[in-house]
């Protein structure tokens, strides 16, 4: 589920599923391989052809798709922010709030995993 039961989530991918990947597909997660086009004419096309794309939020580093997805007045966010976008609730508070970025923290954990898992 992607925050709501109303709320659907596609992850697409380049190219054709593995035999072994068919039904990845669950209820509010659509799993997409784009096939003979690329996942990024696949989300054009996905934008293209739908309503509403002010409720989309589409994730990607490649500076063409925010483009085009800002074009279709879809909310774009880049990788690193999206795994950063906190879920709290109105009043929580984030005791384990992180100062560094994704990025950073990948980083780190490959450092951590090389010192202490040898």
């Amino acid at each position: 589920m992607c925050g709501s039961e109303n709320n659907r989530a596609w992850v697409i991918f380049d190219g054709y599923p593995d035999s072994a990947l068919n039904n990845l597909s669950s209820e509010g997660l659509n799993i997409l391989f784009s096939s003979d086009q690329s996942a990024d004419e696949k989300i054009k096309k996905i934008l293209e052809n739908a309503g509403n794309t002010r409720n989309f939020v589409v994730v990607s580093d490649d500076k063409e798709i925010i483009s085009f997805a800002r074009l279709y007045r879809a909310k774009a966010l880049s990788v690193e922010k999206f795994v950063t976008v906190k879920t709290l609730k109105p009043g929580a508070r984030d005791i384990g709030e992180s100062k560094i970025g994704f990025s950073a923290m990948h980083k780190i954990n490959e450092e951590l995993r090389r010192l202490w898992l040898k």
